[in-house]
């Protein structure tokens, strides 16, 4: 049969997630016989509607198929409907996560949908599409949900297939049809997984070598293969990798398993076997398995980054998230991988169930202390087939699933703050990504005529420096050498718009007249909140804090100014000692550790204005509101 398969679109011809799975079911329908064409959308910048009717057109398939995740709902949707308008007669097929964890809300969702494949999709969608093509009975097929021929609003499910036992069973992944060789160069340095990417030479694809995972995160959507870790030989990965090699020189790969080489006898063969091939790799691992040793190996071998599974460092999350690990034992992993020279790939996930302000504030502090580690942080995901997910639907808190996936928005408060307290705490956690990490010195710094920043920096623990290009803001540089992440020290500024800059010269003007302490204050942060760069009225406020021997306002302003300069030594030698002058040693030593880096790494910031940009007023967002009393609990956590 003619079967089209469209991914679902992401970005276009930039780094993003390639769905390896589509892949393989390209690849076990080709190895049956039949035709098959895969749909690409983010390696083309034609409009996404118009790239679709047009293959779809040419192509005239017997079979559309498509499928993705929960929260991609409205895009298999939106296949679906096209597919069905321009070949009307044609089947249509979904799978992925969606359906495998909400079977029966994915096709009341995707109403185009004839079928839709429950659990592992391989063989299921061919012995499908098979029984279509032959015309014979489907009922006895295992792993698929599909409409009643009389009532069309009546879903009929078969029994569940089994887990794939034997993956070495599988054929390799239609690679022709991922379009590996375009994938492979859209992945700038910083991109994809850190320090994998090292320059425009480098040509990355995914692999896979094991599915599921023996752990039970509460928030991951392989809870139902949890008892289903089953790993490739190493013969048909490595298979897989000279293939990828030999015919689109691929020189690194991002190993996209759940939880790579569980088996210590397994890695130890798998990094014999890659260190001849001279590439880079990235795999994704639990605190319990590292060790000095293991990493050694690795990284001769060409690993270069770690994914780590930390998410929390509050022992009260970490164990309602069941991360079966301690802040000890993640603590100790992340200093084995630093010292080791090897890139860390992890995320602070907030928002559990169990979380409060407190926990919120107990991984910031513990992250702010530890500046050497490089985190991503994000809110928890409530997706389908995660334990969190269920139980969200069990108490209410997902009243309606169909309703909540089209929304698109994964996050929800499930956690017993009150929607004040969880903002106080998403700006507590942007803060801290601009506010503290390490940064490099900074060789060279220009910006080109589209806007765009070049930096050069010196890795601040190897000496080795980098370029990269970025858009402004906090900008992350991956050493190409020791594999570290490091901030670049670049201040942005904002050129005011004309009719702000007359507001702010009359501000100025006024203060130069007014009498009232309190109304020069308030004038200054008026000046700030139309221009939040503007240093003259940061210099104002601060001077007039001090004038009233208001430590606390001092510090508050401080650390608001820090948002804007993060990278002046003596702006955080001076936050640490007021902090220390309020008796808050504890709070002060993050500022201390910061100052103490910028020192010596002879660190001086750069300042790049960028043009006038109604977005430079974002920043204000983070701030602390500087004209109202905090109480101490909330001053405690503000710094």
């Amino acid at each position: 049969m003619k079967i089209v398969i469209v991914i679902c679109p992401q970005v276009q011809m930039r780094s993003y997630h390639l769905p390896t799975g589509i892949g393989l079911v390209s690849a076990c329908l080709k190895q049956a016989g039949h035709d098959v064409v895969m749909i690409n959308p983010n390696h083309s910048l034609e409009e996404y509607q118009s790239l679709l009717e047009k293959e779809i057109k040419f192509h005239k398939p017997d079979v559309v198929a498509t499928g993705g995740l929960g929260f991609q709902l409205n895009d298999i949707r939106f296949i679906t409907d096209i597919a069905r308008r321009i070949v009307p007669d044609a089947t249509i097929i979904i799978g992925g996560p969606l359906v495998t964890y909400v079977p029966e809300v994915a096709m009341a969702g995707v109403e185009s949908a004839d079928f839709g494949i429950v659990g592992e999709g391989e063989y299921s969608t061919v012995e499908l599409v098979d029984a279509l093509e032959a015309g014979s009975d489907i009922t006895s097929i295992k792993g698929v949900i599909y409409r009643d021929d009389q009532n069309p609003q009546t879903l009929i499910q078969t029994p569940s297939r089994p887990l794939i036992d034997d993956l070495d069973s599988l054929p390799m992944v239609d690679m022709e049809g991922l379009g590996i060789d375009t994938y492979a160069s859209l992945h700038q340095p910083g991109e994809c997984a850190p320090a994998l990417v090292v320059d425009s030479d480098t040509r990355v694809t995914p692999l896979l070598t094991s599915r599921g995972c023996p752990f039970k995160c509460t928030f991951c959507v392989h809870e139902v293969c949890s008892q289903g870790y089953r790993n490739r030989s190493l013969d048909s990965v490595f298979t897989e990798i000279q293939y990828a090699i030999d015919t689109y020189n691929i020189n690194a790969f991002f190993i996209y398993d759940d939880l790579f080489c569980l088996n210590p006898t397994r890695l130890k063969e798998f990094c014999r076997r890659i260190a001849p091939l001279g590439v880079r790799w990235e795999c994704s691992m639990v605190a319990r398995q590292i060790n000095p040793e293991m990493l050694k190996m690795m990284k001769e071998s060409g690993c270069c980054c770690i994914g780590l599974g930390v998410e929390s460092m509050s022992p009260t999350v970490l164990k309602s998230m069941k991360k079966d690990a301690t802040v000890e034992q993640i603590e100790i992993a992340l200093t084995q991988i630093y010292e080791a020279e090897m890139a860390i790939w992890s995320n602070l996930i907030f928002f559990d169930p169990a979380e409060t302000l407190q926990t919120v504030d107990e991984s910031l502090e513990w992250f702010n202390n530890h500046p050497q580690f490089e985190f991503r942080t994000a809110k928890v995901g409530y997706h389908p087939g995660s334990l969190i997910y269920n139980e969200a639907v069990k108490n209410g808190l997902i009243s309606d699933q169909l309703e909540y996936l089209q929304s698109g928005n994964c996050e929800l408060n499930g956690t017993s703050m009150v929607a004040g307290d969880v903002t106080f705490a998403q700006i507590l956690i942007a803060q801290i990504q601009i506010i503290f990490g390490y940064a490099g010195k900074l060789l060279n710094c220009k910006v080109d005529e589209s806007g765009t920043i070049i930096a050069t920096c010196i890795c601040p623990y190897c000496g080795v420096s980098a370029q990269r290009r970025f858009g402004g803001g906090v900008v992350r540089i991956n050493c190409p050498s020791c594999n570290r992440r490091y901030q670049s020290p670049i201040a942005k500024r904002v050129t005011p718009l004309p009719d702000d800059a007359a507001s702010i010269d009359r501000l100025i003007q006024l203060t130069k007249t007014e009498s009232s302490l309190s109304r020069i204050y308030d004038n200054w942060c008026q000046v700030i909140s139309i221009d939040p760069y503007h240093e003259e009225a940061w210099s104002q406020l601060l001077h007039l804090a001090e004038q009233d021997n208001n430590h606390r306002l001092y510090a508050i302003i401080l650390r608001n100014f820090l948002l804007i300069d993060p990278y002046v030594s003596d702006n955080f030698k001076k936050m640490a000692e007021i902090l220390t002058y309020l008796g808050l040693d504890k709070r002060a030593t993050k500022y201390s550790l910061k100052a103490e880096h910028l020192k010596r790494s002879d660190i001086s910031q750069s300042i790049v204005t960028l043009p006038q940009d109604v977005n430079g007023k974002n920043i204000l967002g983070l701030m602390t509101n500087m004209k109202s009393s905090l109480s101490d609990e909330f001053f405690l956590k503000i710094v």
